[in-house]
């Protein structure tokens, strides 16, 4: 009995269970249609209600049971992170260990796949997570399939991202991955180029503000290139006070240059088995700008890939302003520093 009482509750959601109960009862109970206006539509809210609150519920369960699995790290464990200021190629690099996830596990073509709608690139299945709390409650992600992939597998494979200690303009706030303590993780930290950087994020801040003027906003790269230095300043004191087999230094260059030797030494970094050639080598394609564009049968309405020809104009239009910033405030030096640490 008790056993009948334990698969009614898990095996059913709150529609059927209702159904079942209404069935033995010889009523129904729950409705074959809704009202959605007048007195009758009390009976939809209700309904209603104690729908989205047993979805609410089994994410909350979900959830918790994640953070408890994943974040916690006991004893010297350290969690890999993947570590990028904005524009540094971190979304490349993501997409790269997902498709890598999906080819190595099965669950897909490692082809990412893009919704216009949210400005998202999905994958079936992916290793990676936030190392923040709000972030990590992504309603739309789906349990991991133990099935596919072991949990002591995953926990071995799963990789945090975090933007810190990059500020949000948002009240100026730096953004922890609050998960973890600082010296609980093995990053991989992204970098890249001071005006070729600054150049990236000015061409995206124009974007997301459909704009296009003459008028060069001096505050927003003001902004932007001190906290880009306090980020390269934080990870330079970094590398010089931990060993240098806990972290690993990616310049943004390398990425562009050279990104199949790139991504095999990020692979050797995780301790990822390396997958052959013929797979290593359709990972980099399908995750490529052409690619992407080529075979994407919709519109772009994102804003991953940069116009070369209005980053050529934005170049021009702060290139003075930016290059006496940067050389007032030594921010290149730091930048040197860190690519000579690699």
């Amino acid at each position: 009995m008790l056993k009948k009482i334990r698969n009614f509750k898990n095996k059913f959601d709150i529609r059927w269970k209702f159904l079942i109960i209404g069935k033995y009862l010889g009523i129904r109970i729950y409705p074959t249609h809704f009202y959605l206006r007048g007195f009758k539509s009390l009976v939809f809210k209700i309904w209603f209600h104690l729908i989205i609150n047993e979805q609410i519920k089994k994410k909350k369960k979900q959830f918790l049971k994640e953070i408890y699995e994943f974040a916690e790290i006991k004893g010297n464990q350290k969690a890999n992170f993947l570590i990028s200021s904005p524009s540094s190629g971190g979304n490349f690099i993501r997409h790269l260990l997902s498709s890598y996830f999906e080819i190595k596990f099965n669950t897909g073509n490692g082809i990412p796949k893009f919704d216009n709608q949210t400005n998202k690139w999905k994958f079936n299945s992916s290793p990676i997570m936030s190392g923040d709390l709000f972030n990590f409650v992504q309603l739309e992600r789906y349990p991991i399939n133990y099935d596919i992939i072991s949990k002591e597998e995953y926990n071995k494979k799963k990789i945090f991202l975090s933007r810190y200690p990059f500020r949000s303009r948002i009240l100026n706030i730096t953004l922890y991955p609050s998960l973890f303590k600082i010296e609980k993780i093995k990053p991989i930290i992204l970098f890249r180029e001071p005006f070729d950087w600054i150049v990236s994020r000015y061409c995206w801040y124009e974007n997301i503000k459909f704009q296009d003027t003459n008028t060069v906003d001096e505050s927003l790269i003001q902004y932007d290139l001190d906290n880009y230095n306090n980020y390269l300043f934080y990870w330079l004191n970094y590398v010089k006070n931990n060993e240098n087999n806990q972290y690993l230094l990616i310049e943004f260059n390398n990425i562009i240059k050279d990104e199949k030797k790139t991504f095999l030494k990020i692979l050797n970094f995780l301790n990822y088995e390396i997958l052959e050639e013929k797979k290593i080598n359709h990972i980099l394609r399908v995750n490529s700008k052409e690619f992407a564009l080529e075979n994407l049968g919709t519109k772009f309405m994102g804003t991953r890939f940069t116009d070369n020809k209005k980053k050529e104009n934005i170049k021009k239009k702060i290139f003075e302003f930016s290059s006496k910033y940067l050389e007032k405030n030594k921010i290149n030096e730091n930048y040197i520093k860190l690519k000579n640490s690699i």
